[in-house]
């Protein structure tokens, strides 16, 4: 665990990690794993949470985007893809939150606007 709490405290990246330390440290490792494995079923779940990365290939009614990805213009190509595969994930609704200061605005496909 030495390790990761280096990481985490010196990479730039290690934020990402940083809540999932935090709640192996404050809770311990047992505790985590037993919370993990009691999730409901994805086809169960009122919500599901993840990364554009995983959700390629998967569609849902709606989808809930947050800010990560704007401003759209300050994107590189591959960031403009996986915002591509991210909003076509949505058969119905599209809630994209945070494009303007986390204002929160709809899109329905085949709406017009």
């Amino acid at each position: 665990m030495g390790e990761v709490l280096t990481y985490v405290e010196s990479d730039i990246l290690g934020d990402e990690l940083a809540p999932m330390v935090k709640l192996i440290e404050d809770h311990g490792v047992e505790t985590v794993i037993r919370a993990a494995s009691n999730n409901t079923p994805e086809q169960e779940a009122d919500v599901v949470v993840c990364t554009t990365h995983k959700s390629k290939g998967l569609e849902w009614d709606s989808v809930q985007l947050f800010s990560d990805f704007f401003p759209i213009d300050r994107c590189d190509k591959s960031e403009l893809r996986l915002i591509y595969v991210a909003c076509t994930r949505a058969k119905n609704l599209l809630d994209i939150e945070g494009a303007r200061r986390r204002s929160r605005s709809c899109i329905r496909r085949g709406a017009r606007q």
